[in-house]
Formats: structure tokens, C-alpha cells, sequence
């Protein structure tokens, strides 16, 4: 008695997927044959079929990101290489068509008097009593450039108020740096610092507190700039990202310029 084509299908998947070593890959790889076997509905697959399931529009009508198309061919472009492997398919219907390419595209930037206007949007965007972290919160994103997760991670013992530096920020690969903080942006940071006791609780260390009164998230960071964003209506994409390229730009606009460039 032959066996269920459709528990067969299933076993293949499954088979393919214990053979991928990561198990998120394996996962989502699994997902992306298994749906294109179902699409096929049988029979040796050509490279027509494979184009037109990739072609496949999404559930709201629009057209597929071209990283998607390219992680739905590579899935089955590995599914192809193990079901000749074990004798399902006689060729790879994948093997002609090409991976599309991803056009790269230069991140957003905001110039000295737009990050201007946009921190001075911060109190018209935030509630009353987080005015004042999320000023602070915002000037250190675009005057230092740090990533978001090196802002939530910030620890109020490593502001040194008085000096006004960062004395121990940890960047990327766990390297330790201290950081000098402007006039203005120590200016800010000072005016948070003052009310930060009545919203953090006393065992928190976090420079940062959401209104729970524990670390902030990176989330809420995110969302702070998305806020802004909507508010201004700019037409850039404005992440936190945003600031940290901002700042590598800003610092290039004031940097004085060589002999040779004059």
C-alpha cells in the first residue's frame, strides 16, 4: 500500500529540516518547502513552478521585499540539493534562477538644524513627567551617537554630573569608553538627573526609567523617535540609527577642513 501523499510530503520536510543545523533555519526553511510542495500539488517540479510560487503576491496585495524572494529561493534551492540527495526530485528546478538584487540603501540622516528641531519636538510629544528623560535620552543619541542598547543600558553611577562625562560606557565587543558630554547635552542630562529619584525605584541603577520605575526598554526608545517622527511629519525614516549616523555626519560638518582641501 503506498503511503499518504501528504504524510509523505510532511516526512520529507521534516527530514530536510533535521539536517539543517540552525534550528531557526531549519524552521523557517522547513515552512518555505513544505508550502511549496503544497503549491505543486505533485509531480516533478520545473523551474516555471518555482518562479510562479515565488512570484506569489502577499495576503494584502503587494509585491514581496526582495529579501523575502531571495530567502524563499535559497530555501528551496537547499530543499532541492537534499531531495536529489535522497532521490525525490532527478533535478534542481532551482538551478537557473538567479537571487535578486538588494539595492542598498544609504541610511537616513538628520542635519545640525534638523536634530535641533527634533529634540526641540520632544516636549510636545512625551508626557509631562518623562519630558525631561526623553530630552536627555535624545540629545546623548545625537551628540554621541550611541546605539539605542547602549542608551537603555546606561547606568546612573556612570554619569558623572559634575564633570559631565560618561565615565563608563560599554560599546560594542564589551570595550569600555568614557565620553564627554556638551554644555547643552550635559545641561539636559543634569535637568533629568534631578527629577530621576521620584520616578525610578530605589534599588534601580538604570540611568533611564520608564514610568514602571525600572531600566527602560529599547522599545520605548524606539518609540519615543517614532513619536517625533509622526509629530514633524518627516519624511525620513528616523530611528535611533538615525541619531547615531547623524552624529558620524555632524561630527564630519564640523570638523575643520585639511590645507589641502582649502
Amino acid at each position: 500500500m503506498s503511503k499518504n501523499p501528504v504524510l509523505a510530503m510532511r516526512d520529507s520536510v521534516q527530514r530536510f529540516a533535521s539536517r539543517t543545523r540552525s534550528a531557526r533555519t531549519a524552521k523557517t526553511y522547513g515552512a518555505i518547502a513544505e508550502s511549496f510542495l503544497v503549491f505543486l500539488g505533485g509531480g516533478a517540479p520545473t523551474a516555471s513552478d518555482v518562479e510562479r510560487f515565488l512570484a506569489q503576491p502577499l495576503k494584502s496585495g503587494g509585491r514581496a521585499a526582495v529579501s523575502t524572494y531571495n530567502q524563499k529561493l535559497a530555501a528551496l534551492r537547499s530543499y532541492a540539493h537534499f531531495a536529489m540527495k535522497v532521490g525525490l526530485w532527478l533535478s534542481d528546478p532551482t538551478a537557473d534562477l538567479p537571487f535578486e538584487r538588494v539595492i542598498s540603501q544609504e541610511p537616513s540622516v538628520l542635519f545640525l538644524p534638523e536634530v535641533r528641531q527634533f529634540i526641540g519636538a520632544v516636549p510636545l510629544v512625551s508626557a509631562a513627567r518623562e519630558v525631561a528623560r526623553d530630552l536627555a535620552i535624545t540629545a546623548i543619541g545625537f551628540t554621541l551617537g550611541l546605539r539605542v542598547s547602549e542608551l537603555a543600558g546606561l547606568d546612573r553611577p556612570e554619569v558623572d554630573v559634575q564633570t559631565g562625562t560618561l565615565v563608563r560606557v560599554v560599546r560594542k565587543g564589551g570595550r569600555v569608553q568614557a565620553l564627554p558630554l556638551g554644555p547643552k547635552t550635559l545641561q539636559l542630562v543634569r535637568a533629568w538627573d534631578e527629577q530621576r529619584d521620584s520616578m525610578a525605584r530605589p534599588d534601580e541603577r538604570a540611568l533611564f526609567v520608564s514610568d514602571r520605575g525600572t531600566r527602560i526598554s529599547v522599545r520605548t526608545i524606539q518609540r519615543l523617535y517614532q513619536r517625533v517622527r509622526a509629530y514633524l511629519r518627516i519624511a525620513k525614516r528616523v530611528t535611533p540609527h538615525t541619531a547615531r549616523h547623524s552624529f558620524i555626519t555632524n561630527e564630519c560638518e564640523r570638523a575643520p577642513r585639511s590645507a589641502d582641501s582649502r
